[in-house]
């Protein structure tokens, strides 16, 4: 004949299948609230209606294109921004504009695109100037 269990094995699995739910629970609750980022909760993230992207609402595009093209006409001549031509190192242009927010590829061309609050600005670069450190290409709106 089998014995039943004792009361103290019962009551340590019961204390054990209580701790395993509370676990789940807890993690279910921070799953529902969207987790936790660098220590803050991220309600601030939503989609970007002009772009259709997820972004957070701290790194919403501030500038116009009209105020991106004139931080343009800073790192390369203002002639060149006004025919919508781009041709400058890549490091300069990096340090005075800053990185992409997005890039693409396709075939010979590089697309790097610059999000502002008003549209899109595309810069279309000949990727084998990329690989040599030199942005040449034309700047398209959108």
């Amino acid at each position: 004949m089998q014995s039943s269990p004792s009361n103290k094995e019962q009551h340590t699995g019961i204390t054990w299948l209580l701790m395993l739910a509370a676990v789940l629970f807890v993690g279910f609750l921070v799953l529902l609230c969207g987790g936790f980022v660098d220590g803050e909760s991220q309600s601030t993230q939503g989609r970007d209606s002009l772009y259709g992207r997820f972004v957070d609402d701290r790194t919403q595009p501030t500038l116009t294109k009209t105020q991106w093209l004139n931080k343009l006409a800073q790192c390369i001549s203002p002639s060149m921004v006004r025919l919508n031509i781009i041709t400058c190192p890549v490091r300069d242009f990096k340090k005075s504009i800053g990185e992409p927010d997005d890039i693409q590829a396709l075939g010979d061309q590089s697309y790097w695109l610059y999000y502002c609050s008003d549209g899109v600005i595309q810069l279309e670069l000949e990727t084998s100037a990329l690989s040599v450190g030199l942005m040449q290409g034309t700047i398209n709106y959108y």
